[in-house]
């Protein structure tokens, strides 16, 4: 699994996605200028592209990464192992 997490499951790009449909929002009500809107995502969009790009640096990629699932960190073997431990450790 990689360091990062894929753009979907990124707060960054949810940040991004509801300062653009709030730009937008405001643009259509009337309470931003249109130009300030269009501004307004679009510096979104750049900072949202600079923050992947440096979150991803020098990060390879998974192949098979899924978007929605996260694998765990320790296996089954491992789990049973501390497990079998704890119970060892247990005093009554």
């Amino acid at each position: 699994m990689s360091e990062t997490r894929p753009g979907i499951r990124a707060t960054e790009l949810w940040i991004t996605v509801a300062t653009a449909v709030g730009a937008i929002a405001a643009a259509s009500a009337g309470v931003l200028p249109e130009r300030w809107a269009a501004i307004v995502a679009g510096i979104a969009s750049v900072a949202y592209a600079i923050s992947r790009g440096l979150a991803k640096h020098g990060v390879p990629a998974d192949e098979g990464d899924d978007l929605f699932t996260v694998e765990p960190e320790e296996s089954e073997e491992d789990f049973e192992e501390d497990e079998e431990e704890a119970a060892r450790l247990v005093w009554f």
